[in-house]
């Protein structure tokens, strides 16, 4: 039954497109329950069924919105750091591993044996790349989905050229992100690949879905996901679009359903804690499932429920990331901190 469970959380988390813009979506009175009581139900507690590995925390790109600049500087992950992971995961079942946090992940030159040490330990292992589409050239395209990756998000950010040198803080011609998306496209056809694809932008000022490129995107067969930027932690502020309703404040989905190991080998409960604020453990010192069900989670969880202040997850007080997912949980089942009344 655990298996068929986390099973049924890889498909909706990578392979299904009930997954993309959750940032955005309002859901009707049913499918708000039915939306909370089966994400409650997919909460495995042994076991995250998301892992976050930071192949690397070098990067191409200079995003003023990204708070990498105040991270420590780094290189990239040894495989054999992953494989830790990734053999304590193959225990559990089924596990969805993203590579993402504060880099780009095919700067690391190993990338495609990360991917495919998880593909050979279990074929329904998840994996799910997130690349700002600089290097995804068409050699990289065809690895991808050799090596059956689930789902690629390429972070666009806009479809406006002069925008877009602001966003990504470099004077590349957005025309190359274009024309990789489309041969991957092209590629994912031809080929007759299920891999996903996600152009992800965040444009608050036009309509997307009458946008050129956009509409071709879709037509070619890509998912196009208008988001939010987010505060990371409290790091950006100047660059959230999240509404933070103190009032509405409802518990994030990170201390239950993923957490990041960054490119040390450290795991944190969040993938924007960019200073390891949240810092719950090492897999090069303990073992994830121990990791997992440490008394920090625990406390992380109990401060989000509300049951006590915020203390261990104290940077998340003036946090918005958890707007970025629909509430998974009942009123009954939270208090409303006393700072947020």
């Amino acid at each position: 039954m655990r298996f068929i469970l986390r099973l049924l959380s890889k498909r909706l988390i990578v392979n299904s497109k009930l997954s993309t813009g959750l940032s955005s979506k309002r859901f009707s009175f049913f499918k708000d329950i039915a939306y909370k009581v089966g994400t409650q139900f997919l909460v495995d507690k042994k076991f995250p069924v998301q892992v976050g590995l930071e192949l690397s925390r070098a990067c191409n790109f200079d995003c003023p919105f990204c708070s990498r600049l105040d991270a420590p500087s780094g290189n990239h992950m040894d495989l054999s750091v992953a494989k830790k992971v990734i053999d304590e995961a193959a225990k559990h079942g089924p596990t969805v591993f993203t590579s993402h946090m504060w880099g780009e992940p095919l700067l690391n030159p190993k990338w495609p044996e990360f991917y495919r040490y998880i593909k050979g330990k279990s074929r329904f292992n998840g994996i799910s790349l997130t690349t700002n589409g600089y290097l995804l050239t068409e050699e990289v395209s065809r690895k991808l989905i050799d090596l059956n990756v689930d789902e690629v998000v390429i972070s666009l950010h806009t479809f406006n050229e002069s925008e877009y040198h602001v966003r990504i803080g470099k004077n590349i011609d957005i025309g190359i992100i274009f024309s990789n998306i489309f041969k991957l496209l092209e590629l994912k056809k031809c080929l007759k690949s299920n891999i996903k694809v996600v152009v992800k932008v965040f444009e608050r000022d036009i309509n997307i879905f009458e946008n050129e490129k956009c509409i071709e995107f879709i037509k070619q067969g890509a998912y196009v996901e208008n988001d939010f930027y987010d505060n990371s932690g409290g790091s950006t502020n100047e660059w959230s679009e999240v509404k933070n309703n103190k009032e509405e404040r409802y518990p994030c989905f990170h201390p239950w359903l993923t957490c990041t190991v960054n490119f040390k080998g450290e795991v944190s409960i969040c993938c924007v804690d960019n200073k390891m604020d949240l810092k719950i453990g090492d897999v090069t010192r303990d073992s994830f499932e121990n990791i997992w069900s440490s008394p920090k989670v625990i406390i992380a969880r109990k401060e989000h429920l509300g049951e006590t202040e915020f203390d261990f997850c104290k940077i998340c007080e003036g946090c918005d990331s958890w707007k970025n997912k629909p509430n998974f949980f009942f009123k009954s089942q939270y208090k409303i901190h006393n700072n947020y009344k």
